[in-house]
């Protein structure tokens, strides 16, 4: 049997050292060593034994998990999410302000970030830039470590549809129990007409919301085109547990009829 180095020279390759870390700060272990004076986040503990006294010395390495890790379980978490790939990298900065509703949507949004509640909800007309603060708000909470997942409320209808009614048990358990779930286009309907709303599909919303207010340890993201009214009329006890999660700092309830909300529009218009 041929050793490695006699491998190397059949195939005239010439062995090196040099081969290039991905992180030269770690050198690609994910550690970095931390003074002992400092917060530390990982310890590794060694034993350095005496064998003829049977004695041993307890030997503390401290460490730091290195920015390149953060950023691999950023990447992992993100992937994992299902977030479409025009707003998998959106930040709060996207979210060009024109108008002072925004200036003010905006600074609520940055206000959950830096303190979360259980609910950040959002609701107003198409192409009033939901989905991209949404999006921005959960990939600044997902940098913080927290595992996240997006759903579609169409992407969960066609799912009962194909699966007699119900979610499967296991999709149901992720999207009730996962610890950051963006709600997108919540009860939409075409035309927006929640008469049209299925028993089904008001049991799988009544269902969600309660598992989720009654997690305190989870957050939920919900975007809406719906109005107030409407979440009444769907069901009013889930519309006042939306509003007690929420509280009234971060349950955002635009105007439908306001002309400087449908920025969508007015970009395609040229009067953005």
């Amino acid at each position: 049997m041929k050793t490695a180095n006699g491998l190397l020279n059949q195939f005239n390759i010439k062995a090196t050292n040099n081969i290039p870390y991905r992180c030269t700060k770690c050198k690609d272990t994910g550690l970095i060593p931390l003074d002992e004076s400092l917060k530390r986040t990982t310890i590794l503990l060694d034993l350095e034994a005496d064998y003829t006294t049977g004695k041993y010395e307890e030997i503390r390495h401290l460490f730091v998990d290195c920015e390149c890790q953060l950023k691999d379980r950023f990447e992992s978490r993100m992937n994992r999410s299902g977030l479409n790939s025009a707003v998998k990298n959106k930040r709060f900065d996207d979210y060009k302000i024109r108008y002072s509703w925004q200036k003010d949507y905006r600074q609520r949004a940055v206000n959950f970030f830096k303190k979360p509640k259980q609910l950040f909800f959002m609701s107003g007309q198409s192409g009033s830039g939901k989905t991209l603060l949404c999006s921005a708000l959960c990939n600044m909470l997902a940098m913080n470590g927290w595992e996240f997942r997006y759903k579609t409320w169409e992407e969960l209808v066609r799912s009962l549809n194909n699966n007699y009614r119900e979610l499967p048990k296991e999709e149901y358990k992720v999207i009730a129990e996962i610890p950051l779930l963006y709600l997108d286009d919540f009860l939409k309907t075409p035309g927006n007409n929640v008469k049209d709303l299925t028993k089904h599909e008001k049991k799988l919303a009544r269902s969600l919301i309660n598992d989720r207010y009654n997690n305190p340890n989870v957050i939920t993201v919900i975007s809406t085109e719906l109005s107030q009214e409407q979440l009444n009329e769907v069901d009013e006890s889930m519309f006042t547990r939306l509003f007690e999660m929420a509280t009234k700092d971060f349950m955002l309830i635009g105007s439908e009829s306001a002309k400087d909300r449908n920025i969508r529009y007015l970009i395609a218009n040229g009067q953005w």
